[in-house]
């Protein structure tokens, strides 16, 4: 069985000035796998799972610190018909 994999982002995000809450944007977008088209604004503890498409870039607000770590996750390939 052939299986395809998903992306997965888990995000921390350093507070900014002030003690505000700190937060991030991932942007994904269409490949040949699929049209897709998001923004996500992300913070300390988001999941982000990525089905399919490209990513990036992933930026931190400005005077803010973010960190990404990414898994990938497997599952069935499901085929039309």
């Amino acid at each position: 069985m052939e299986r395809v994999l998903e992306e997965i982002y888990y995000y921390e995000v350093r507070p900014g000035r002030g003690d505000t809450e700190g937060m991030a944007l991932q942007r994904i977008y269409p490949s040949p796998a699929g049209d897709i088209d998001v923004c996500a604004e992300v913070h300390s503890r988001d999941v982000v799972i990525m089905p399919f498409g490209y990513h990036g870039p992933s930026v931190a607000a400005p005077a803010t610190t973010c960190t990404t770590s990414t898994s990938w996750r497997a599952r069935p390939r499901t085929r039309p018909g």
